[in-house]
């Protein structure tokens, strides 16, 4: 099972000293709403692909961050997903962070040499029921960046033998509009935003 260990927050000031230190507590930007921590949760096996663009004048900006670029079959595979507020106005997000399209959070694994998209155990099922409060939205400053970090094994992302694999990620709200309870949201209407591929080599 993939799981999110802690919420991390940062300003574009602090976010090299948040990657630094991050086997520590999370980082909170002052001004910041707090949220719990997201569970990202792996169900039963299905095939995914991506959304297929990047939306270049997105409100936010997705990046994946891996532990390390090489690894062996059978290893575990531990990051980040941060989402960046690009715009220049709060934008307030949806505070339960699951996998798959259901969910808020896409990750899965392409072999590089044929572009395959390999099977991945990290699909959602249910959607969220609509949010009851305010506080289930995390408020989200110009500038600054909300991220979960992540574990799981190479074999939930379907790589089972050596090769090179691109490792696609993208974030995706699960809340439209109308259930935004007034506040200017990243809804469900606004699509999914892209990471840019991160490269890894599995080998024996």
């Amino acid at each position: 099972m993939c799981l999110v260990f802690r919420t991390l927050w940062s300003s574009r000031l602090h976010l090299l000293f948040v990657l630094a230190v991050a086997g520590l507590l999370p980082c909170r930007a002052m001004g910041q709403s707090s949220a719990s921590n997201g569970k990202l949760v792996g169900v039963a096996d299905a095939k995914i692909g991506s959304p297929g663009h990047t939306q270049e004048k997105a409100p936010l900006k997705v990046t994946l961050e891996v532990d390390r670029h090489s690894y062996r079959v059978g290893d575990e595979i531990s990051g980040e997903i941060l989402l960046k507020n690009t715009s220049r106005t709060p934008l307030y997000l949806y505070a339960e962070f699951d996998w798959g399209m259901s969910g808020s959070d896409s990750l899965f694994a392409r072999d590089a040499v044929t572009g395959t998209d390999l099977p991945s155990s990290l699909i959602g099922t249910a959607l969220p029921p609509p949010p009851s409060s305010k506080d289930q939205f995390i408020k989200l400053l110009p500038g600054y960046i909300y991220g979960v970090e992540f574990t799981c094994s190479l074999k939930e992302l379907g790589v089972a033998k050596k090769g090179t694999y691109d490792l696609l990620a993208w974030y995706h709200s699960p809340i439209p509009t109308r259930y935004g309870l007034g506040l200017p949201i990243f809804s469900s209407e606004m699509g999914a935003i892209d990471a840019k591929p991160t490269r890894i080599i599995v080998t024996d």
